[in-house]
């Protein structure tokens, strides 16, 4: 993890007992969830470099190494790492657990790191097209559980900043590490204006004239691309909200029941957040402009 300055790490198959979890820790790195089981089986663990500004809200983990919860704030995003493994065989109840847990989430964007011990596609992920019923059943059970939570949880803006995404060579064991970095646009746009207009006149306030323009211009744009997002993540919410709220009219299930109710508290923190942010407005505008 030092040698590949990796800042946050998603592991599976631990093998170590709840006791044991403290070892892997050092001066570098601190493991902030964990999931053991009672015999040096599974595991699995969320493992983040200490020099980096993180803030952890609380985790969670079930008590069978099977999955690790981190809720935490980092560069003011909300974002839940999410550490999973999958049985070798298929097990219905270890999808509706993450599905359950990860339903809970929803004012957080998501990361995943797992070992489902499942193929996406069999024709192309195996040697051999032909899967057993508790092969294809894993695979059905995969795919599920994706499609489920894709309209509530999906978040590209968190991923548009990626520069590189590796499968890293199997040396250790028999599980290829997947390598995933990226950079802020902001800062990396920052870096291009300087190193291109640094020289390019005598004196430096002209130059400290331009960078605040660049500044200016690159955060206007960030609140307008912002604002533009959430108003249509509201109206899709809204209207996925009305859908269900129909659909348990005439025919109620838990499952609708769940998903209407998960929806209803994302709207509410929604518009809960408008409303702070406009009387926080407010407050600059009319009493702080008006003290000076």
């Amino acid at each position: 993890l030092k040698r590949k300055n990796i800042d946050i790490a998603l592991l599976q198959e631990t093998h170590l007992l709840k006791a044991d979890m403290g070892r892997f820790a050092d001066r570098f790195f601190h493991t902030i969830a964990f999931s053991s089981a009672g015999t040096k089986t599974k595991g699995v663990a969320i493992v983040v470099r200490r020099s980096l500004p993180v803030k952890i809200a609380t985790s969670w983990a079930d008590e069978s190494g099977r999955v690790a919860i981190a809720q935490i704030e980092v560069h003011s995003r909300k974002i839940a790492l999410i550490s999973l493994y999958a049985p070798d065989d298929f097990r219905k109840d270890f999808y509706n657990l993450i599905t359950t847990k990860m339903r809970e989430l929803t004012d957080y964007s998501f990361i995943v790191g797992a070992d489902f011990n499942a193929v996406w596609d069999p024709v192309s992920d195996r040697s051999s097209a032909t899967s057993s019923g508790g092969q294809s059943m894993a695979t059905n059970a995969l795919k599920s559980w994706a499609n489920n939570l894709d309209y509530l949880f999906a978040s590209p803006q968190l991923f548009q900043p990626v520069n590189t995404a590796t499968l890293l060579p199997i040396a250790l064991s028999d599980h290829k590490g997947v390598f995933c970095s990226y950079t802020k646009q902001f800062v990396s746009g920052l870096k291009e204006f300087l190193n291109f207009n640094v020289g390019s006149v005598e004196d430096p306030s002209i130059l400290w004239d331009a960078i605040k323009g660049f500044i200016r211009s690159n955060a206007i744009l960030f609140s307008s691309n912002a604002r533009k997002s959430r108003s249509l993540h509201l109206q899709n919410l809204e209207r996925e909200f009305t859908r269900l709220e129909s659909i348990l009219q005439s025919n109620f299930t838990e499952q609708v029941a769940l998903q209407h109710t998960i929806i209803k508290k994302e709207i509410n923190n929604i518009l809960k957040q408008q409303s702070e942010f406009q009387i926080q407005r407010t407050r600059q505008k009319y009493y702080f402009h008006g003290a000076r």
